[in-house]
């Protein structure tokens, strides 16, 4: 899904997904259409990110592009989500244990595509 989509989906249709996924970094193709998931390229700057107000958002980081991850998790602070986790290279945070283990697995599987 990309974020013109998600902003649709709640602007038009009113409709609000449980949860989000970025995907920062270089993602499988297999990712491009899935749902409820935003990609975020390497080295992007710009980001709109009010359609994520109110939701859970959970990032994954496919490498260590820095500069782009800090300006993602300013960008998505500044649009007063619900709540923000984050599995990177540098580990995980999540809400809770099983929460810590569904998004490792998840950076694993989407990682080794």
């Amino acid at each position: 899904m990309s974020l013109q989509s998600l902003t649709a989906l709640r602007v038009k249709h009113h409709v609000k997904p449980i949860s989000v996924w970025v995907i920062v970094g270089d993602a499988p193709a297999w990712i491009e259409d899935a749902p409820s998931m935003v990609i975020v390229k390497p080295g992007t700057k710009d980001f709109d990110f009010r359609a994520f107000v109110g939701l859970q958002i959970d990032v994954i980081a496919m490498g260590d592009d820095w500069p782009t991850l800090n300006r993602v998790l300013t960008a998505i602070d500044d649009a007063k989500p619900k709540s923000t986790s984050i599995s990177g290279p540098a580990g995980t945070v999540g809400l809770n244990d099983e929460h810590v283990r569904c998004l490792e697995k998840a950076r694993r599987l989407i990682c080794n595509s």
